[in-house]
């Protein structure tokens, strides 16, 4: 593939080191897409890596919808699983009328979707794009249990 060249610009984080894991996450999805030679310049005042409203939007719609811990939980036992919510419930440890109503939120921002088997409800995550980005913050946030 062809090389890409952009320009990102982090406010008050300083200069970014060739292996910063905020680099790195952020290169980590062009990557994926097939870009092996990437050029980056960094400088601190401005960011510019979302240029699309919509996709802005849309970005910010789905993290304010992540942001609340109980759902980022959620998130991170669904990984790429579908699981039954009793079973959420029990990984997440609180009662269940908390656990749906999170859910309905999360389902609600299209972040989730379900299926129903007999009598059991199971819910997913259908978004691969939250998935990477859950496996991301993992790989950050938690690098001891990675």
């Amino acid at each position: 593939m062809d090389n890409i060249k952009f320009n990102l610009t982090l406010k008050n984080l300083g200069p970014l080191k060739f292996n910063d894991p905020i680099r790195q996450l952020i290169l980590r999805p062009f990557k994926k897409l097939g870009f092996n030679r990437l050029t980056a310049s960094m400088d601190t005042d401005h960011i510019s890596i979302l240029s699309d409203e919509t996709d802005i939007n849309k970005a910010a719609r789905c993290l304010k919808a992540m942001s609340h811990p109980l759902r980022l939980k959620i998130l991170c036992v669904l990984g790429n699983e579908s699981i039954s919510v009793q079973d959420i419930v029990e990984q997440v440890g609180t009662s269940q009328s908390n656990i749906s109503q999170h859910l309905s939120i999360l389902r609600e921002k299209n972040i989730l979707s379900s299926k129903k088997e007999a009598n059991r409800v199971y819910y997913f995550i259908d978004d691969t794009r939250v998935i990477q980005l859950i496996a991301m913050m993992k790989e950050i946030f938690c690098p001891q249990h990675h």
